[in-house]
């Protein structure tokens, strides 16, 4: 990464199940509770519905099916974040998530690419460090534009090995 070290850069950090998460602030548009949804019928299981939004239509993903995590009841309190789908025609897309938790600001030398053992096919643009935790910068062009599933979560047929609990192998 060839930048700056004292260029700073605002992050919108959220939770998504165990982690941290965040997207660059010039991207969002604004942050909303859950509203009616369209339903898409035969869609992909990560895109829950369109939104009107001020007239404009909005597809909406659940980013944890997205992301390939485990999913997690939708209710009215529920975040969605609007952001700008990084294309020409900047058209909204919104992106449900656990909860929105912080407008962070880093600097150049706290991002680290994602390392190379994560493979090419996943949204993680950049790792940050920041208060003794790590924070999964997405890449929205990744999230947006590809139907292809993502290489992020847990896969859906991995299980711990016998004997060994999720509690347990973490205590160690």
């Amino acid at each position: 990464m060839q930048e700056d070290s004292s260029q700073q850069v605002q992050w919108l950090t959220f939770r998504l199940y165990d982690g941290a998460y965040a997207l660059p602030v010039r991207d969002v548009v604004e942050v909303l509770s859950m509203v009616a949804l369209a339903r898409v019928p035969e869609a992909p299981p990560w895109l829950v519905g369109m939104l009107n939004l001020r007239g404009q239509v909005a597809p909406v993903l659940d980013l944890r099916l997205r992301l390939g995590l485990p999913p997690r009841p939708i209710g009215l309190d529920t975040p969605v974040i609007v952001v700008r789908r990084p294309a020409a025609t900047d058209q909204p897309v919104g992106l449900i998530v656990d909860e929105v938790t912080e407008v962070l600001t880093l600097s150049a030398d706290a991002l680290a690419a994602p390392d190379a053992l994560a493979g090419g096919n996943h949204p993680v643009a950049v790792v940050a460090r920041s208060a003794g935790r790590l924070i999964m910068l997405l890449d929205l062009r990744r999230i947006c534009e590809s139907g292809e599933p993502l290489a992020v979560g847990r896969s859906q047929s991995w299980t711990w090995p016998a004997g060994i609990e999720a509690s347990e192998a973490f205590a160690r």
